[in-house]
């Protein structure tokens, strides 16, 4: 009979500690998957700020980078979303194809040149009931950087965001190319943004502006010439 108790109690015991193991191991798995993902989504975010461009054109309006404070809504302080125009160069596949210029833009669209990119909480089209971070995209360029172009969830559940430019000499809260005399980029841009899943841990993306010219010793005057 003692014999029978031990082996319970120790067959219990290894049971609990199995099951343990196998809810530790599903926590894992969620969280590096979760991880992952962010990775992946803070990447897409990098590559599309970098890709950040203006025309050499100050009277050419279809090239821009507008921050929500000042443009697309916001408290004029803290800017809650972002418009801007970017260089996008055609696709391997496309320029490999061995097609005509016309052909090509017929099946593909503009194959590279000026594209709109706007990153908001608040879509332009009816999103349903789906909820999060969307992203924006429109070629060619035009002048209407609040409208238009094809819309789609980037990652669902972020719950805030918000934007910081760092203009040569300090990070502020607000940009827009359209006030500036001469039209510039920022040197680098900050992303925080919180989520559904961990709403009490603000992430920050940071990324350097490859097209900006603002330095310490030319820094840009926002709202007008530098």
């Amino acid at each position: 009979m003692v014999v029978l108790a031990l082996s319970a109690v120790l067959t219990l015991t290894i049971a609990r500690a199995f099951v343990h193991a196998t809810e530790m191991e599903r926590a894992f798995a969620i969280s590096r998957e979760s991880e992952a993902q962010a990775r992946e989504f803070e990447e897409s975010i990098r590559t599309l700020i970098e890709s950040a461009s203006l025309s050499r054109s100050a009277a050419t309006l279809e090239s821009f980078f507008m921050a929500g404070a000042v443009s697309l809504g916001g408290d004029g302080i803290t800017s809650d979303s972002l418009t801007f125009t970017a260089v996008k160069r055609p696709m391997d596949a496309v320029i490999g194809s061995g097609l005509d210029f016309e052909t090509i833009n017929e099946r593909f669209g503009p194959p590279g040149g000026i594209e709109e990119v706007s990153l908001s909480l608040t879509p332009v089209g009816n999103p349903g009931e789906r909820s999060g971070l969307f992203l924006r995209t429109q070629m060619p360029a035009d002048s209407e950087p609040s409208q238009g172009g094809y819309e789609r969830l980037l990652l669902e559940g972020v719950q805030s965001l918000r934007f910081e430019f760092f203009d040569g000499a300090s990070w502020v809260g607000a940009w827009d190319t359209t006030t500036q005399t001469t039209p510039r980029l920022p040197a680098a841009v900050k992303m925080y943004y919180t989520t559904s899943d961990q709403p009490e841990v603000e992430r920050v993306i940071t990324v350097r502006v490859p097209a900006s010219d603002a330095t310490i010793d030319n820094p840009v005057t926002i709202g007008g010439g530098a």
